[in-house]
Parts: structure tokens; C-alpha cells; sequence
């Protein structure tokens, strides 16, 4: 279980792809991911979910299932589509996706 949270803002829409699912006999014993009142499941590797961080989110397993023990995703935090370039530019200089210089030496 992954218990609810939310992002710091709505600046973001995170995807989530599916690269690992447990061998699924039922649909039912997916994971599900709930985002505020709408439940999504893992079902097979390469679905994918894209959802607005800021809504409250969790995981939840079937506690009675032995297929729901895990799942792999790839998750990739994506500007909100109503941003203009501007605030994209801001937001990038603010959390710059890496370091700008990386030292190599100790």
C-alpha cells in the first residue's frame, strides 16, 4: 500500500507506465491506483496513466490476492498542459532537471 498523498502543486502531470505487473489471474487482483474518487488498475505492462499530482493519490493491493505483491512503473513528471512557455522557463530555472555541473572528482 502506498498510503494517500498529493504534490506540492498542480504545475505537473505525472505519468505512470507500466513496465512490471504481477501474473494476473483476475482483473480484480490488479493493484489499483486511486486518484481522488477514480480507481485505475495495473493490468498488463505498457498501460500507462497520466493524472494531475496535485489530486490526492494512493496504491492499493488485494491483501487476499498472491498475484498482487508488486509492480514496476516508470514514472515521469510531465508540465501541466495549460502552462505558457513563460512559466515553464520559471519553473525549469527553479528546478532545473540536473545539476548543472557535476563533479567527478573527490
Amino acid at each position: 500500500v502506498i498510503e494517500p498523498h498529493c504534490g506540492p502543486s498542480n504545475v505537473r502531470h505525472r505519468l505512470q507506465y507500466t513496465l512490471e505487473v504481477p501474473m494476473l489471474s483476475l482483473k480484480e487482483d490488479a493493484p489499483v491506483l486511486q486518484v481522488g474518487r477514480e480507481k485505475l488498475s495495473w493490468v498488463h505492462p505498457g498501460s500507462y496513466f497520466v493524472f494531475d499530482d496535485s489530486i490526492v493519490h494512493a496504491v492499493e493491493y488485494d491483501k487476499d490476492s498472491v498475484h498482487s505483491t508488486h509492480r514496476t512503473v516508470l514514472i515521469v513528471d510531465l508540465w501541466h498542459p495549460d502552462l505558457t512557455s513563460a512559466e515553464r522557463a520559471m519553473l525549469g530555472y527553479m528546478y532545473p532537471p540536473f545539476p548543472k555541473e557535476v563533479s567527478t572528482t573527490s
